[in-house]
């Protein structure tokens, strides 16, 4: 009597659809069914993929242990459905028939008719393999013509985001637990935490992270970058660059995105959003600056030049130990500087001078818009009497511009001429002016005669020609 031959079965379905993997399960019964019911035949196994694309062997699991288990010696013929179910680049389906045939392996494919290592069959499975391959493409540039086509409509597709589910009409519902997380993260982040440090919070909390053990900066960083969150959707992020690869990059511009406002139910309010993606650019060092970058975090563009009213740029360089520096890159004006340190105690200095009696009166004033931000003043100086650091956010909601004086006055020079009964206007002062209104003049702590402008001028531009010369 002749041994029976070991024969496997291969198939798949290219979605995880709930009627592709019914019809997975078919195919398998099916294939188990028939090897069963042939004498000569001993079933070895039906190995299947599902929700995996034909173009790329790499990602069918169980097409890469069909083809270990064959090079095991363990197969002796495999019966499938068809070419374009076995695969379908023509590259790939050609060089894994020949593998099997290395291995003494049969293939029958069904549909077309052909068996392996008769006449022709090469010739034909290569043609085959091309027609497929053609289809494979065909099916795909119709798909993405549909998608397009939907997003035109502002039609979307439901993708599965942190803080939402989909109702049974495919709308996006909020899940309060989740959403609860997401509107830490950007009370936290608006509030001057950094994106590490709401990560590690979350983790000390127990709070589970979405798909992760731990959170970390990537986590957050997908939260404050979603415009979901603000209700909006934008169709079209990425796109595919071909149907072989099935690589997704990031759309920037080759193909049409739409961006579709108050979409559905959001989880952050706009001003929250909007002012969170501001504090994001400004933390970021820009990409064309010199090696030492900037950073605006926290005074934005509120601090204004005194001689060309231009924002002042923070740059980050260690001057007599400070961190940082304000300066106008305006050379016309004569490029004024001041160091950060001293703006920052100046305005938190005028907050607490902003006392409740002030803010009161001006709940009286004619200007209506006026009237609105002395009583959001109001509210933040009962909440908050002091602030022990200068955040964006207070910052961004109770002042309209800081103005420091031009801080012409040579401290000694003014002590000097004080001392002999002489008159000197001292502008080593700051101003802030209050979006209610207020103005409160302080000033600046500029005593030292090396923390003068003129004096930070000349230690910040010898410092860079230190540099070009290093790097030359």
């Amino acid at each position: 009597m002749s041994e029976k031959k070991r024969v496997a079965a291969y198939c798949r379905v290219s979605s995880n659809l709930e009627g592709q993997q019914s019809s997975m399960k078919l195919q398998q019964k099916v294939y188990e069914e028939k090897i069963g019911a042939n004498p000569d035949w001993e079933l070895v196994a039906v190995y299947s993929d599902e929700g995996a694309t034909g173009t790329m062997v790499k990602k069918r699991y169980g097409f890469m242990q069909m083809m270990e288990d064959a090079s095991e010696g363990l197969i002796d013929v495999i019966i499938t459905k068809s070419i374009s179910r076995f695969a379908r680049n023509t590259l790939e389906c050609l060089e894994s028939i020949r593998e099997l045939q290395e291995y003494g392996v049969q293939l029958i494919f069904e549909k077309e008719g052909i068996t392996t290592g008769e006449a022709f069959s090469e010739m034909v499975l290569t043609i085959m393999a091309a027609f497929a391959q053609e289809e494979s493409r065909s099916l795909s540039e119709n798909l993405k013509w549909g998608i397009r086509k939907r997003y035109e409509q502002g039609i979307d597709r439901w993708v599965c985001v942190y803080g939402y589910t989909s109702n049974e009409k495919g709308k996006y519902q909020i899940v309060e637990e989740e959403a609860e997380v997401v509107r830490a993260a950007y009370h936290l982040y608006d509030s001057g935490k950094s994106m590490g440090w709401i990560a590690d919070y979350f983790t000390k909390q127990g709070i589970p992270s979405p798909g992760r053990k731990r959170w970390d900066a990537s986590n957050i960083s997908v939260f404050l970058n979603n415009e979901k969150y603000v209700g909006d959707i934008r169709l079209q992020k990425k796109y595919t660059v071909d149907h072989m690869e099935h690589k997704e990059i990031k759309n920037d511009g080759k193909v049409p995105s739409y961006y579709i406002k108050e979409h559905h139910t959001p989880i952050i309010d706009r001003k929250t959003y909007d002012r969170v993606q501001v504090i994001k650019s400004m933390r970021m060092r820009g990409k064309n600056q010199d090696a030492t970058g900037h950073i605006q975090y926290p005074f934005g563009d509120y601090v204004i030049c005194p001689h060309c009213g231009e924002p002042l740029i923070q740059r980050k360089l260690e001057i007599q130990d400070a961190g940082s520096y304000l300066c106008c890159e305006n050379e016309a004006c004569g490029q004024f500087i001041l160091l950060s340190s001293f703006v920052s105690k100046a305005i938190m200095e005028a907050y607490k001078q902003l006392d409740l009696q002030m803010l009161t009166k001006k709940l009286e004033a004619q200007n209506e818009e006026q009237r609105a931000q002395a009583a959001y003043a109001l509210e933040y100086k009962k909440t908050y009497p002091e602030f022990p650091t200068v955040e964006y956010y207070w910052l961004d909601d109770l002042i309209e511009r800081v103005e420091p004086g031009k801080h012409t006055t040579m401290p000694i020079v003014a002590k000097m001429l004080k001392g002999k009964g002489g008159y000197v206007e001292d502008d080593r002062t700051i101003s802030i002016y209050w979006r209610c209104g207020i103005k409160t003049t302080v000033f600046s702590g500029v005593k030292k005669d090396k923390d003068m402008p003129q004096c930070v001028k000349s230690l910040v531009l010898a410092k860079k020609e230190r540099q070009q010369i290093e790097r030359a």
